[in-house]
């Protein structure tokens, strides 16, 4: 397992509650759903009930205990975007695929390039925080064999978001070695291009008298004849490309540079990961709204990520320009894109 002394954790986190305050404060344009995460949360804070009570329980009790301290939906944002923030890093660093100070450089950088990061914590902020504390216990107790505590956490995950929960079956493949793995992969994406995936769902469901199939294939939908008003319903090419472009790439790095075992389980374990996590897209991505699913992987996008950069041989001095360059880049498109602060200007 690949270990190095660098810049010490303290420091990104001190780091990462800066970005943490520019996402609170952000414009209003930025986040189309943060207003009714914010009226939840006033209501919340007041003690007048959850706004949204169909809301998963670990998010309810989250709102109310930040709501013990503060009625600030700004406040409430910040403390999101703190949890999502660390809990990436810190899975980042359990993973063990850095090697320098430069990768945790590069990590930061791509998270902050990542549209599914502002995503989920603008927007998608249920699922922000389970997917968060769902990569967390993979890299920290799957990957190890703690299976109790694997399940606590994911528990805790399917408190903040219950889509979670779908992820589990697919878990049980993580032993599989990683080439039998991506031959997996492989199948069931042919499957999901020629709709068979859509109508092994179909039949288990039916056979068991299941409504699974029903509440995938119309979901968002009041009617199954206004399926096609819908957006995003099945498999969209461009979504598929850019999921599939990504383990593609990291297979063929991964693969290229294996000398040894224990010098490349760390990036062929978070190879799996994004394997397992596609393969929920290819299996329920056939309704409304498909790329549900995917963010499931995308949101990983920033791991995978830097564990192929990682792989990659630079010169010091090259490594060391091209670094700060990609931080710079990154940072000023975070504040002055993702976060549209050029509104304020």
């Amino acid at each position: 397992m690949i270990r190095y002394i660098g810049a010490t954790k303290s420091k990104f986190f001190l780091f990462f509650v800066f970005i943490s305050i520019l996402v609170a404060f952000r414009p209003d344009s930025v986040g189309s759903d943060s207003a009714g995460y914010a009226g939840a949360f006033v209501s919340a804070s007041l003690e007048e009930g959850i706004a949204a009570p169909r809301w998963e329980i670990g998010f309810r009790l989250f709102m109310e205990f930040v709501g013990v301290f503060t009625s600030s939906p700004t406040v409430f944002f910040f403390f999101v975007a703190l949890l999502i923030s660390t809990l990436l890093y810190f899975s980042y660093k359990a993973a063990s695929i850095g090697r320098s100070f430069h990768d945790d450089i590069v990590f930061v950088s791509l998270l902050l390039l990542s549209g599914w990061y502002i995503t989920e914590m603008t927007n998608g902020i249920r699922q922000g925080i389970a997917l968060s504390f769902l990569y967390w216990a993979v890299i920290t107790q799957l990957r190890f064999a703690n299976y109790t505590r694997f399940l606590l956490l994911f528990v805790v995950a399917t408190s903040f978001h219950l889509s979670v929960i779908i992820t589990l079956p697919f878990f049980m493949l993580i032993k599989v070695s990683v080439k039998k793995l991506s031959l997996i992969w492989i199948l069931v994406l042919v499957f999901y291009m020629l709709g068979l995936n859509e109508r092994i769902i179909e039949t288990i469901t039916t056979v068991l008298n299941l409504e699974i199939y029903e509440q995938i294939r119309y979901y968002s939908v009041a009617d199954p004849s206004q399926l096609g008003s819908a957006r995003w319903v099945g498999l969209q090419w461009d979504q598929l490309a850019y999921t599939v472009f990504f383990g593609l790439i990291a297979m063929a790095v991964f693969f290229r540079k294996r000398h040894g075992d224990s010098d490349n389980e760390p990036h062929f374990f978070i190879l799996k990961t994004y394997l397992i996590l596609s393969l929920v897209y290819f299996v329920f991505g056939f309704g409304p709204y498909s790329n549900r699913y995917a963010v499931m992987a995308w949101f990983f996008l920033p791991i995978l990520q830097t564990a192929v950069i990682s792989k990659l041989n630079f010169k010091k001095q090259d490594l060391t320009m091209i670094t700060a360059i990609l931080f710079l880049v990154a940072f000023g498109y975070f504040i002055f894109m993702r976060l549209d602060w050029l509104s304020y200007v």
